[in-house]
């Protein structure tokens, strides 16, 4: 992939639409982390362990302070957990997740979306619950 030297890690960014309960892959970007490091104002980290059960965290990094709104969302692109919404200082963050919706009851096994917005531009990671 590219122009990236043996050993190089790569960023894998998913973008997705969703419109009327379809989700639909709009594009998929790999770029070399090491050669544009300063590309990204927000790298949001797949989520470990996933799949997971009963809790994964969810790990981004913000290369400038600001406002992150980070949700998990379903297949049908509804709010299942408002997990953090708040202003954040430069730097790498961990969020755990523990299953559960808003109302605090336990998610379904099945396909999940970490979304973080930041200034609005819109980052997501595939999250696997199996129970």
């Amino acid at each position: 992939m590219g122009d990236c030297p043996s050993g190089c890690t790569y960023e894998l960014i998913w973008n997705f639409v969703v419109e009327n309960g379809v989700v639909t892959l709009v594009s998929l970007e790999s770029t070399p982390v090491e050669d544009s490091p300063s590309a990204y104002s927000v790298i949001l980290s797949q989520n470990t362990p996933n799949p997971f059960n009963p809790s994964t965290t969810i790990r981004f990094s913000l290369s400038a302070p600001g406002n992150v709104d980070l949700r998990v969302v379903d297949m049908g692109g509804r709010v299942v957990r408002n997990l953090r919404r708040d202003y954040f200082e430069s730097g790498q963050y961990g969020v755990a997740w523990n299953g559960r919706d808003n109302s605090g009851t336990r998610v379904a096994s099945g396909v999940y979306f970490a979304v973080l917005n930041e200034g609005g531009d819109l980052h997501t990671r595939k999250m696997v619950v199996l129970h």
